[in-house]
């Protein structure tokens, strides 16, 4: 099976995950996250930005969480005349994102503060 087969195949998989176990799920993985050393001593951290619509973990919570926490959040940006992506410092979920490439989530661009990775 090929690269792209098989990524449409887990899509599809997690598209029909009912919306309850997704919840529990990303719930459960939150609550190991929030917990794990490497985390809680962190200053820094970087989540996707979920599209609810693929069954994908929902980060929302994790993203809130982290910035009452006062880290610094990082969000993808997908580059796709350079086929990559880049990071941007989220510090508002609930006002600066937008549906992007793909319709991923993705800061509008006003609030987009690029920061480069080594």
């Amino acid at each position: 099976m090929n690269r792209a087969k098989l990524r449409e195949q887990i899509r599809l998989m997690r598209r029909e995950q009912p919306r309850k176990l997704v919840e529990s799920k990303s719930k459960q993985i939150q609550a190991r996250l929030l917990s794990l050393r490497e985390f809680l001593e962190a200053e820094t951290v970087s989540f996707y930005a979920a599209k609810r619509a693929d069954g994908e973990v929902e980060t929302e919570d994790m993203i809130k969480s982290s910035l009452k926490k006062k880290k610094r959040v990082l969000v993808p940006i997908t580059d796709k005349e350079n086929r990559r992506l880049i990071f941007s410092e989220l510090r508002d979920y609930d006002l600066e994102l937008v549906p992007g490439t793909f319709e991923i989530p993705e800061p509008k661009s006003e609030y987009r503060r690029i920061c480069l990775l080594y």
